[in-house]
């Protein structure tokens, strides 16, 4: 089906409570789709239509590789995540971000958990370009820390952003690790009581 006009669109699925008719789930879902105070929006029931609408999410991958502009993206802060409720103030805020420093992506994601995916046109082939990609991140990881988000909402950090993660969790929080150190030969799977006492201990280090 043809999408509602628009720059984005927000995919809700809405299933059937107990004794619902195919009807009463489409009033809903007109009703829900009302407070979202958009002058265009589009309900289909489930069937080809609703599994074709989905198959453009499911292509959200491949598609972001190319910004809007046809541009190549590349990952490397592609699932950060904000409470909902603050999700479209983020939006906002993250794309002025992005225009600040040149760059762009489309954005995807689950929304309803407030994760948002995207790569970004990074300069890495520029001169200096390492460097603005550095900037940018670090800019990025303070908005979403400010929200009371995560840097990776889905996939984990990895090595790409772990270095990041002091911007997230106040120190006293995040450096004890680099203090700690725990006898893990000295502890069986079995050992339930030398497991309680390193749960323990890691504990105390971490609420220090």
């Amino acid at each position: 089906p043809a999408l509602p006009p628009g720059e984005g669109w927000l995919m809700v699925e809405v299933g059937a409570l107990a004794d619902e008719t195919l009807d009463d789930v489409l009033t809903r879902a007109r009703v829900l789709a009302a407070a979202g105070q958009t002058p265009h929006s589009l309900v289909v029931p489930a069937g080809r239509e609703a599994d074709a609408l989905w198959r453009i999410r499911a292509d959200g991958a491949g598609l972001g590789g190319r910004t809007p502009a046809g541009a190549p993206a590349w990952p490397g802060w592609e699932d950060a995540a904000v409470p909902p409720e603050k999700l479209g103030a983020y939006l906002r805020d993250f794309e002025t971000l992005l225009a600040g420093h040149g760059m762009d992506g489309l954005l995807y994601g689950h929304f309803g958990d407030g994760c948002v995916h995207v790569r970004i046109d990074a300069p890495l082939h520029e001169d200096g370009g390492v460097a603005r990609w550095q900037r940018f991140l670090e800019e990025a990881a303070d908005l979403v820390a400010g929200y009371g988000g995560s840097l990776s909402g889905e996939h984990g950090d990895g090595r790409t952003r772990s270095e990041l993660l002091g911007r997230m969790y106040p120190d006293l929080r995040y450096n004890p690790y680099s203090g700690l150190t725990i006898d893990f030969e000295g502890l069986r799977a079995t050992n339930k009581e030398g497991f309680n006492a390193f749960m323990t201990e890691l504990s105390a280090a971490l609420h220090a």
